[in-house]
Parts: C-alpha cells; structure tokens; sequence
C-alpha cells in the first residue's frame, strides 16, 4: 500500500494522474491572509451589498486621514523650530 512518504501525485484505474495536494503559491497565502483578516466569515453572501463601498471609502479615509496627521505634525514641528536644516556650514 501506500505509506505517508508517497508523493501528493496518485494514479487510477484510467492512467491519469489526480493531484490530492499542491502546495500553495505566495498569492494563494497572501489571498488566504487577506481573506481572514480583513474579511468577515462567510463573505460575501453573510454581508449586506452595502459594505464593499463602504469599507473601500473607509480605508480611504483612514489612507489619507494618516497622510493629514503626518503632515500636520510636520508643519507643526517646522513651525516651533523642529527638525531645521541639517548640516550646512557654510560661509
């Protein structure tokens, strides 16, 4: 018979091959990341048809609210002196 050190390949009674398991590529992981931590269980039939657009216009407001946060404390600290210019010694 077979032992657990066979490879994934198998043969039948037809003489073609059935693959029983593959190895998952860089895209299936981050795809299977993806899916289970950004999306709920179950999507998309256990959300409503609502929540696509309005997680992608969230996760552009959180992009460009960071952005403004980001710029706002720069020009905040270059206001109080902050982070000046660097080096130049010159004459």
């Amino acid at each position: 018979s077979s032992s657990p050190s066979t490879p994934a390949i198998t043969s039948s009674n037809f003489g073609k091959f059935v693959v029983t398991h593959e190895r998952p590529t860089p895209l299936d992981v981050v795809h299977s990341l993806v899916q289970s931590y950004l999306l709920p269980d179950g999507f998309p039939q256990s959300v409503a048809p609502q929540y696509v657009p309005y997680t992608l216009w969230r996760c552009v407001e959180y992009f460009f609210g960071g952005a403004v946060c980001v710029f706002t404390t720069q020009s905040l600290l270059g206001a109080l002196g902050v982070g000046g210019r660097r080096g130049g010694g010159g004459g």
